[in-house]
């Protein structure tokens, strides 16, 4: 299981974020879409090879500072879920074009919104 680099969990019906997934040090693309997902804990920082991660329609309402710190991170998809603001740490994600946000009831005027996290 150390060289698993893919893991698709969505439409499993999840309440909490596995945490032997954080275990998987050289995971590259999780996809955890459409289970009812509130958080994601902040060791998710240790899974520095990510590049690809899917929570599209969870229930988060929050995302992990930690996330802006995954240097490979490439692609976060975040649509439908319950995000209120996202952290300031993935500015360079968004300016990229890889943070996928719609459906979420963020106030459209916050700084995502205007580029001026």
């Amino acid at each position: 299981m150390r060289s698993l680099r893919k893991l698709n969990l969505a439409n499993n019906q999840l309440d909490e974020f596995p945490e032997v997934v954080l275990s998987f040090k050289n995971l590259e693309e999780l996809f955890l879409q459409n289970n009812r997902l509130t958080s994601i804990p902040s060791g998710i920082r240790r899974l520095r090879k990510m590049r690809r991660l899917n929570l599209v329609g969870n229930r988060l309402t929050a995302l992990p500072e930690e996330l802006g710190h995954l240097a490979g991170l490439k692609a976060l998809m975040v649509d439908g879920n319950r995000l209120e603001d996202i952290p300031s740490t993935l500015k360079p994600l968004w300016l990229a074009g890889g943070l996928h946000a719609d459906g979420n009831p963020m106030d459209q005027r916050r700084p995502l919104a205007t580029g001026e996290l």
